[in-house]
Formats: structure tokens, C-alpha cells, sequence
């Protein structure tokens, strides 16, 4: 958290919402600015060293983005469709960045 935190907007909210998930809500940020900070945030998780706990592993992150642009305002299509952006930036083979793009029907 602490890796993410700061790079962050004063304005800027971060909070954990599931077992391993975390959103950052960035008012008034566009996507690709939003998207430049998940890259940073992503590089500083995985920097992240773990070599003085007992069992070693390596640190990874993937994030999904989206915006008003192409999401809305409802707070709960922005999480959802970050979310579906995630699981796609995993379905890739992890530890990238995925912008949530809309599809035509």
C-alpha cells in the first residue's frame, strides 16, 4: 500500500475492497494519466524486497483502469468495468496495466 500511496494525488483515494484487490479513485484524472501512475505504482510492487521474510517469494501486480470517458459516473460501472480490465491485464499473463475499452454489441 504503502508503494503506492506515495505517488498519489493529496485528492486521490486508495482502500482495499477485496482479499488481494485495491482501487485508487483519482478525481478529475484522465485514463492515460491514470494509467502512467498504475505503471509506476506496478513497477514500485514489484521492487518491493522480500528477501528478509522467512519464505521468499517475488511481488507482482496487474490493474485494470477506467474512466468517466468511457465508464460513466456510476462509481459502481467505474469499479466494474476497472475490474473486467484487470482480469483481462491477468488473462495476458499478469503484471501489466489493462484500460478498460468498451465493445460495441
Amino acid at each position: 500500500m504503502q508503494a503506492c500511496k506515495q505517488f498519489m494525488r493529496s485528492n486521490d483515494i486508495f482502500g482495499r475492497i477485496g482479499g488481494e484487490e485495491f482501487v485508487i479513485m483519482m478525481p478529475g484524472c484522465g485514463l492515460v494519466k491514470a494509467t502512467l501512475l498504475a505503471e509506476i505504482c506496478r513497477d514500485a510492487i514489484v521492487s518491493i524486497d522480500c528477501n528478509s521474510i522467512e519464505h521468499q517469494f517475488r511481488l507482482s501486480a496487474s490493474f485494470g483502469g477506467s474512466g468517466s470517458a468511457n465508464s460513466g459516473y456510476d462509481v459502481k460501472k467505474l469499479l466494474a468495468n476497472a475490474n473486467n480490465a484487470m482480469y483481462q491485464a491477468k488473462a495476458k499473463g499478469r503484471k501489466q496495466v489493462v484500460e478498460y475499452q468498451q465493445t460495441e454489441h
